[in-house]
């Protein structure tokens, strides 16, 4: 059970988060660019697929408990 979904939700939008996006993206770079045909592409786009997937899932959240 989620307490503060929008809380989370902006949590996911700054400090650590933030920093790992980032972090993600540079190291999906540097592979390409230091391991000639290496695809880390679906690995980026899966992570920043289930960060949006756990983001839609709070704002579900989000609009239950204001509604509730």
């Amino acid at each position: 059970m989620i307490a503060e979904p929008g809380k989370a939700r902006d949590l996911l939008r700054q400090g650590a988060f933030d920093g790992l996006r980032e972090s993600i993206r540079a190291l999906g770079s540097y592979a390409e660019t230091n391991n000639p045909g290496t695809q880390s592409a679906p690995l980026v786009q899966g992570f920043f697929r289930c960060l949006e997937d756990y983001d839609l899932v709070l704002a579900v959240a989000l609009r239950y408990a204001v509604t509730e």
